[in-house]
């Protein structure tokens, strides 16, 4: 999720973690789109790695 403000990334912290039981995914907060795209990166490749030594 991506909130350019501090105060209401902390304010959604709670509601991640309940958020991560529910979906079984953790929400991440990022100030940018930028750093959600780095982020996405991140996942992805690390899941595509994974896929791939599953084979």
């Amino acid at each position: 999720m991506i909130e350019p403000s501090a105060t209401k990334r902390l304010a959604y912290k709670p509601f991640g973690v309940a958020f991560a039981k529910f979906w079984g995914y953790p929400m991440k907060l990022v100030s940018s789109r930028e750093e959600a795209m780095e982020i996405a990166e991140k996942l992805l490749s690390e899941r595509a790695g994974a896929t791939a030594d599953d084979k």
